[in-house]
């Protein structure tokens, strides 16, 4: 406790003689000590900062190596405000490879990833279109999305092999789409699934932008791009119904590849956007998945498949175990427990709850304590509710309130 308030003085009053003390706490066995070092570290801010805290970004303690990384990806750079947001670097100008490096660094948060992808489009530099084409191998497809519409904000100039691996990522998507489309039919006529549907309709949303995305930056023809860019992603995107006027469908089909079978399945997709029963059919995709089992199913939306990326689809697919009573699959909540998106980890605390009260009672403690004020306000209601108090809107109006 001495050393920690001695390096909360230290990072207070900001003077480099501490630097080598600092430093020498960086391997204290104490986490709380470790972790209050990077802190001070941060605040003297040296040369050396990213060399002195990367070994710490795989530390044992969780909340060491959160903060190390965080502070090698933002506090490392002088805090000199620029504008309404942001931060120069000590040269005085941002870096691309500041937002590069937050980008492709798998334990950085979501919402950071993005906006380092949005910030890279600013840069109209080859090194930020290599830093955001190097990143579409990212598995989360949020943060894919936002890398492509940083690619068209950036007006980029794309090469035939740079084209060719969107295009890629095309057939990637489309396959994709499909697995969607087969886990609708699947749970179309299920008991409880309402929701998980709706969930699974805006994947399907999700898929179609990034799609677009990609027939926009394959596209040749840059008159076409500047004149039907935001109508097509008003009336194929954002626009749930009514018909398209004839001059947007032109331009629509102009996107289209030139592979019959891939130019049917991307005009089904977006043409029937309101019936993806009629894409189904539109695809040949008879039934549903097959006939692995509603647990099956549930357990790769919810913890597994990669292709499931939005949190409301694994809170809605986690609500539906709980309806089910599908207590077999607790060790699969219990890991997500661990999990970087907050809902996610909130929704499995109410889930681990309803399910098995016993084994929730060894979490409970990590879970009030939990960095995310949700995840501990959630653990923290729970704890004054009977088991059949608490419902799974508890959890999501309490992200609405965090989130106001």
């Amino acid at each position: 406790w001495a050393k920690t308030c001695a390096l909360f003085v230290v990072g207070k009053i900001a003077i480099r003689e501490f630097h080598d003390v600092v430093i020498s706490c960086l391997s204290d066995t104490d986490d709380v000590v470790r972790e209050t070092a990077v802190w001070a570290l941060g605040c003297l801010n040296p040369d050396d900062l990213i060399q002195r805290l990367a070994p710490l970004k795989k530390d044992r303690c969780k909340r060491v190596a959160q903060f190390a990384r965080f502070v090698i990806n933002s506090v490392g750079f002088a805090r000199i405000p620029m504008g309404s947001g942001g931060y120069l670097t000590r040269t005085g100008r941002y870096t691309a490879d500041l937002f590069a490096n937050i980008l492709q660094d798998s334990g950085e948060r979501r919402l950071r990833r993005c906006r380092a992808a949005n910030i890279l489009a600013r840069f109209k530099l080859t090194a930020a279109k290599t830093a955001l084409l190097e990143s579409l191998s990212i598995r989360d497809k949020i943060v894919r999305t936002a890398i492509l519409d940083s690619l068209i904000k950036g007006e980029f100039v794309l090469t035939m092999p740079e084209k060719e691996k969107l295009y890629l990522l095309l057939k990637g998507e489309l396959e994709d789409a499909g697995r969607i489309l087969d886990s609708i039919g699947f749970f179309i006529m299920r008991k409880h699934a309402k929701r998980l549907l709706g969930a699974l309709e805006q994947e399907l949303d999700h898929t179609r932008k990034r799609i677009l995305s990609v027939l926009f930056l394959v596209c040749n023809d840059r008159k076409l791009i500047k004149s039907s860019l935001k109508p097509l992603f008003y009336w194929y995107v954002h626009k749930k119904t009514g018909n398209v006027p004839s001059e947007v469908a032109e331009w629509f089909s102009r996107l289209l590849p030139d592979d019959p079978e891939t130019k049917e399945k991307i005009s089904a997709l977006f043409i029937h956007k309101e019936d993806s029963i009629q894409i189904r059919e539109s695809w040949n995709l008879s039934g549903g998945i097959p006939p692995v089992g509603i647990e099956h199913e549930l357990r790769q939306i919810a913890f597994e498949s990669p292709v499931f990326s939005l949190s409301w689809s694994r809170i809605c697919a986690i609500e539906m175990i709980v309806h089910l009573n599908l207590v077999s699959l607790v060790p699969w909540i219990i890991r997500k427990l661990e999990d970087k998106d907050d809902v996610t980890r909130a929704t499995c605390a109410w889930a681990l709850f309803k399910l098995d009260y016993e084994e929730y009672e060894r979490h409970a403690p990590k879970l009030i304590n939990d960095v995310s004020f949700l995840v501990s306000k959630t653990a923290n209601q729970l704890r004054k509710s009977k088991k059949t108090d608490v419902n799974i809107q508890t959890v999501i109006l309490s992200h609405e309130q965090v989130m106001a």
